[in-house]
């Protein structure tokens, strides 16, 4: 007589790095809850499905009035960098949406960037390019004098100037997100040269 048995591994088709979401409106409430999990492997599968998400503007405006926009802004000083490189690329994604534009400007999001500049990974750092470039190519939202105030007190560099007007915004836009961008970039140097 035949019978059957049950392997102890999983099928081969199963995809590791995808996750279980909800469907409709519970779907970016859970994934909100999984991106504060304290699992590793639970944050980085949250972080894809959401990278999926976040092309259509109506979930953009969805998850930055539940509060998914802070989640976000802790998760750029995650220690692994796995989480940081699907961070940002979610931030570069809802960066390319008007709506995503504002909650960029509402979250404080652009500061909390900066301060990516110098991660060791290529990959976050291109995609922190790829958002600043969102914001500084599109006309809105004008970046008001709210936002910038006492962040920094450096020059633009004369490049910048240059290439402010081929990009369809303001000279003063551009310069207020170098200014933000060049805030970390601009402290003194600790380092004794001898």
């Amino acid at each position: 007589m035949a019978h059957s048995q049950n392997s102890m591994e999983l099928p081969i088709n199963i995809n590791a790095t995808q996750i279980t979401t909800a469907y409709g409106h519970r779907a970016l409430p859970k994934l909100k809850e999984e991106l504060q999990s304290e699992d590793l492997q639970t944050r980085q599968k949250a972080l894809m499905a959401l990278c999926d998400l976040m092309h259509d503007p109506e979930c953009i405006y969805k998850a930055m009035n539940i509060g998914c926009m802070e989640n976000l802004k802790a998760l750029l000083k995650d220690s692994n960098s796995v989480v940081r490189i699907k961070t940002t690329e979610v931030l570069y994604i809802t960066a390319s949406h008007s709506v995503g534009r504002y909650a960029f400007l509402e979250h404080d999001i652009v500061l909390a960037l900066s301060f990516l500049l110098n991660d060791p990974s290529p990959v976050c750092r291109g995609n922190l390019y790829k958002a600043y470039m969102q914001l500084v190519q599109q006309k809105t939202p004008p970046l008001t004098r709210g936002h910038c105030r006492g962040l920094c007190t450096t020059r633009v560099p004369r490049g910048w100037r240059r290439t402010a007007t081929h990009s369809g915004i303001s000279l003063e836009q551009r310069d207020r997100v170098v200014q933000i961008t060049t805030f970390t970039l601009s402290k003194p140097d600790t380092k004794k040269t001898t």
